[in-house]
């Protein structure tokens, strides 16, 4: 069943509950910035700051479909779950070259909105 627009939460909605989740499970967390989309793609995530070894995302997206995210880099890193707009996975990776630019690489439906925040840790 598609969900209709107008019972979708503004982003602002999740980008705040998504910013509790992460103060509660990743209290050192520095967040990096928040992003809305729809569909599959690739998300690039500048240099981590000095100190910091691992990029994370806080991801809410339209109910029907899973989302997965993988980095391509010689550590595996990936992670999915089914898409929520009232469950708030959070997911981290370490980051095999943290000086240069990481890519999220985001699969879901084309048809799929979501609401992310990237971190780091």
């Amino acid at each position: 069943m598609a969900t209709s627009t107008s019972s979708v939460p503004a982003a602002a909605q999740f980008f705040s509950s998504q910013s509790k989740a992460l103060d509660e499970k990743q209290p050192t967390a520095q967040a990096a910035f928040t992003k809305e989309g729809t569909g599959p793609g690739t998300i690039d995530v500048p240099a981590l700051p000095v100190g910091k070894t691992r990029i994370g995302l806080v991801i809410n997206c339209t109910e029907g479909v899973d989302w997965k995210v993988a980095i391509p880099q010689k550590t595996a890193a990936n992670a999915g779950a089914p898409c929520s707009e009232g469950i708030t996975p959070i997911a981290d990776f370490a980051i095999d070259s943290p000086k240069g630019v990481t890519k999220l690489e985001l699969s879901l439906s084309s048809s799929t909105t979501y609401w992310l925040t990237v971190y780091y840790v």
